[in-house]
């Protein structure tokens, strides 16, 4: 097993770089780990995602944020030079097939390593590693080609409002709601109290790696050939059509956001005397725990939603309830 180290690099260098080497996969190929930090920060869509729904065009273009899209699924991320990346390019064939396995293996060097910088990292779900119950990893994978690929970070810090400004939020209270629910559920090595440098949790992450995985790891460079991939994955990520793939027809407003694996915030409308109201709900594990409402056009003058009461009525209620009767 190969371990490449590339230090800090360009923003579409550091998605580039694991698209390559899945795309050079054959069987005789070196199972690759590459640890690496983006140089500036940026914007990476998941593949399935839509650009117009879950980016604020606006906002993101103020910011000069880059925004590049993956071939392997997950969410939408904000990537900045203080996340220790971590992208596994394994030949399908030497790994788990099933997924809940294969996550398992692999990320069991990253929860390893957490744990010995002093935090109490565990693999909850599928693929979220948590610390103290709240996400500090951001993890998505898939196969591409005849690679299988997990990628992940490892969050030194991470600006919570500046994600949340760049979320195209249908209305203010579900913005409040997102924002308020990313700085709880995500936390960071800064937030746990570590004050680790980079170049200490990158090699605390390389010296996992064999006794987690089971395997040697030898040292390595990207060759030539693969560098010269590298380039041509780096124009196609950013390729504006690539950028806007899904988004035909007209883009649907955003209404359900993964904050964590156990988290979601969701918008639903609900009729009431007065108004009608829009409610931005936090709901953890199916039940809702947070609701924060929106007033919409008055309907009567003089009327007015006891907005306490219809809060008391549906917090701890679950999700599906509000499904069928809100």
């Amino acid at each position: 097993m190969r371990l490449v180290r590339l230090g800090a690099v360009g923003a579409a260098t550091s998605q580039a770089v694991y698209h390559a080497l899945a795309r050079r996969m054959t069987p005789q190929s070196q199972d690759t780990v590459v640890l690496c930090s983006p140089a500036q920060p940026y914007l990476c869509l998941g593949y399935h995602q839509t650009y117009g729904q879950v980016i604020h065009r606006a906002e993101a273009a103020r910011r000069g944020l880059p925004v590049i899209r993956r071939r392997v699924g997950g969410g939408l991320t904000y990537l900045d030079s203080q996340q220790l990346f971590y992208q596994f390019v394994f030949h399908h064939s030497r790994l788990p097939p099933v997924p809940k396995r294969l996550y398992a293996r692999l990320l069991a060097a990253p929860v390893a390593a957490l744990n010995q910088l002093g935090c109490p990292a565990t693999l909850e779900g599928m693929n979220e590693i948590e610390v103290n119950h709240r996400r500090i990893a951001g993890i998505g994978g898939g196969r591409v080609e005849e690679a299988s690929v997990v990628v992940g970070n490892i969050l030194l810090d991470f600006p919570a409002d500046i994600m949340a400004a760049l979320w195209p939020c249908p209305f203010p209270a579900f913005a409040r709601l997102a924002a308020q629910a990313l700085d709880k559920r995500v936390t960071t090595l800064r937030k746990e109290g570590l004050q680790a440098s980079m170049e200490k949790v990158e090699a605390t992450l390389a010296a996992s790696l064999a006794p987690a995985l089971g395997r040697p790891v030898a040292p390595g460079e990207l060759t030539p050939e693969e560098w010269e991939t590298v380039r041509e994955e780096e124009q196609a990520l950013t390729d504006p059509e690539f950028l806007e793939l899904h988004g035909e027809g007209e883009t649907p407003p955003l209404t359900e956001l993964k904050i964590s694996a156990r988290a979601y915030i969701h918008a639903r409308q609900i009729p009431a005397p007065g108004k009608d109201l829009w409610a931005a709900l936090l709901v953890k594990e199916g039940v809702i725990e947070q609701i924060e409402w929106e007033p919409l056009e008055e309907k009567k003058k003089g009327e007015k939603a006891d907005l306490a009461a219809l809060t008391q009525a549906w917090l701890g209620r679950p999700l599906v309830a509000w499904k069928k009767e809100g």
